[in-house]
């Protein structure tokens, strides 16, 4: 649970993602939003593009990496239950990894027309896309 600016409590997280949210804690840092995607792994997203996680995929580390290189504000950060995972940047960018293809499609769809992508979360192999205000859309 967050709270306030850098406030949190936590129940059943991954020992490591505690320790990442402590340090940011520490740190007096914004946090965002933290992400959990098994028993071990997860995320905590903080400031505008800064990131603490434990065992992310690779693949994910080199995107991440490569946007706070560009100064782009990481917004989101969504895990699937294959493997998958979607970021979502500024106001309408996105990036994913092992999505299905009518997800894929969406967002592009969204994006192109100029919708803000605020949140993807993933139920099995179904998926909801919050954006705008309060808009979304999703397969369910």
């Amino acid at each position: 649970l967050l709270a306030e600016q850098n406030a949190f409590f936590t129940d059943s997280v991954p020992e490591k993602l505690v320790s990442s949210l402590k340090k940011v804690n520490e740190k007096g840092s914004y946090i965002k939003t933290v992400s959990v995607f098994d028993e071990t792994k997860g995320i905590v997203l903080y400031g505008k593009n800064s990131f603490s996680g434990s065992e992310l995929p690779s693949e994910l580390k080199k995107k991440l990496y490569n946007l706070q290189s560009r100064n782009q504000e990481i917004k989101y950060v969504s895990f699937n239950d294959q493997g998958g995972w979607i970021v979502l940047y500024a106001s309408k960018g996105y990036s994913h990894f092992k999505v299905s293809d009518d997800l894929s499609a969406k967002l592009k769809a969204l994006s192109n027309k100029g919708s803000e992508l605020n949140k993807v979360f993933f139920l099995g192999d179904k998926w909801i896309i919050v954006y705008d205000k309060h808009s979304y859309a999703s397969n369910l």
